[in-house]
């Protein structure tokens, strides 16, 4: 008897009344494809995209599989994906801003008018620059979470300048950090962004002149762990350090060189606190507000979205972002900037480890990010630099301070220091507990806990009794009844004058 089934003969009918077309790829310019599916010599459906962007594949996709409907769409994703990420020379040569000149070109479906620009200029130029934005941002969806989505905003604008920011974002599942990054990314301009949520590392190899200047959004991390951790990153890392990526490849017996040119300001989310130290090392380690005021903050948002029926970010303040964004990125190269009182912070900033030197230079990205945002305030020097001022650095530790302080000081985020309160409401020092005791105790996954102690051990809040064998759990107990007292590691504003 045949075991041919109901729905593969309803698949078979479909494809004899409609043939699969086959599709072509061809790069029109300017990171532009025209994709088409084609019988013959007869077009069935053709459209055109950027197909480095995730969302313009999905639309390509499904405009070509509405106009086809035998194409498979995932099939077809997958196409677009391997011609979105290819080197191409000419692409190459239209993105010129990869190598420091010029701004990406415009997306010639989502352009901004002459008045749009004028009211950003505007705008730029408003004392009030930094509350309006963070007002945007909440009217965009974010509840909350001041420090984290001005932080992130930060690091998208840094991608005009010559070494931009890189920030993961921490925080248990569900917490909100992808949504933050996806509603600050949404206000960027779509040729600044490049939504890598589904390109593996070594594909970034492959993208030539997409790069530069642009706006990474990596997406949530691996949690894999040393060896593992520190190959799946290394392409990402490579970028980060050198702003460019270089790859020798060997094809039939010939050996291509691929360059990806940057350099990139990026973001990615992770549950994991103890992230791989070299990556780390390399990045702003931001943390999402997992207390219960923030709880109750989304949950008001989400319910006054149920009642008003809002479920995307306003039009018009995307468009007015993105004007502004574009503005900022209408320069022939990538600015210098200067920080007069550089001297004066370095003087206050302990020395006694290493990673200090990493930290510092991260907080002068900041300060620069936040002069480059500001760039139609500020003045400029005979040599034609930015001039950063005491409010950039004022921005800077308002929204890192605690991760820079962390740090520096070698304390704790504000993740594990909230964790630490709740283990406290149940053990005291000498106490011993093993991670399943505490998740039940706390309401805190167990996995979550595992996390948790690492840092909590190396910070020397606790120490490990018995290591776990088999399915027995390793043993713990407390060392110390609190956190090291809280205080800034960075000076005040004034300070510096």
């Amino acid at each position: 008897m045949s075991s041919t089934t109901s729905d593969e003969i309803a698949r078979t009918r479909a494809m004899l009344r409609h043939p699969v077309p086959e599709i072509r790829i061809e790069h029109v310019g300017r990171g532009r494809f025209q994709v088409v599916a084609a019988l013959g010599d007869r077009n069935v459906a053709s459209t055109t995209g950027r197909l480095a962007d995730r969302k313009e594949r999905i639309r390509v996709a499904k405009e070509i599989a509405e106009e086809a409907p035998s194409v498979d769409r995932e099939q077809l994703l997958g196409q677009l994906l391997e011609a979105g990420t290819a080197p191409l020379a000419d692409v190459a040569e239209a993105d010129e801003a990869s190598a420091g000149i010029g701004p990406p070109p415009i997306d010639e479906d989502d352009p901004s008018t002459d008045e749009e620009l004028e009211a950003a200029r505007a705008a730029l130029r408003s004392p009030g620059l930094i509350d309006r934005i963070e007002a945007d941002l909440g009217d965009a969806g974010i509840a909350g979470e001041s420090e984290l989505k001005l932080s992130v905003y930060l690091v998208a604008t840094s991608r005009i300048l010559r070494k931009p920011l890189h920030a993961i974002v921490q925080g248990e599942s569900s917490s909100g950090k992808s949504y933050v990054v996806e509603r600050v990314a949404e206000l960027m301009p779509r040729e600044h962004v490049i939504d890598a949520t589904h390109v593996s590392p070594r594909a970034l190899y492959r993208m030539g002149g997409l790069l530069g200047h642009r706006f990474l959004v990596m997406g949530e991390r691996s949690r894999q762990d040393g060896a593992e951790a520190e190959d799946a990153t290394k392409a990402l890392r490579e970028l980060r350090s050198r702003g460019r990526l270089t790859a020798s490849t060997v094809t039939e017996g010939k050996l291509d060189r691929l360059v990806a040119e940057g350099p990139v300001a990026s973001v990615e989310t992770t549950t994991n606190p103890d992230v791989f130290a070299e990556d780390a090392n390399r990045c702003l380690l931001l943390n999402a507000d997992e207390s219960a005021d923030q709880t109750a903050r989304v949950l008001d948002l989400q319910a006054m979205e149920l009642e008003t029926g809002r479920v995307e970010t306003d039009p018009a303040l995307r468009r007015r972002h993105v004007a502004m964004q574009r503005v900022l990125a209408d320069l022939e190269e990538p600015p210098a900037i200067r920080v007069p009182f550089a001297r004066r912070l370095r003087e206050s900033i302990p020395s006694g480890r290493c990673d200090v030197r990493r930290t510092f230079s991260m907080l002068g990205a900041l300060v620069r990010a936040s002069a480059a945002l500001h760039r139609l305030q500020r003045d400029t020097d005979a040599e034609g630099r930015i001039v950063a001022e005491l409010e950039d650095y004022a921005l800077a530790k308002r929204v890192a301070g605690p991760v820079i302080d962390a740090a520096i000081g070698g304390s704790v985020t504000k993740s594990v220091a909230e964790f630490f309160t709740k283990l406290r409401r149940h053990y005291s020092v000498g106490m011993a507990f093993t991670t399943p005791e505490v998740a039940g105790k706390t309401e805190t996954r167990a996995q979550r806990v595992n996390e948790m102690m690492r840092p909590l051990r190396d910070a020397g809040m606790v120490e490990v009794v018995e290591e776990s064998r088999g399915p027995r759990p390793a043993e713990w107990k407390l060392v110390r009844s609190d956190l090291p007292a809280a205080g800034s590691v960075l000076p005040d504003a004034e300070a510096l004058r």
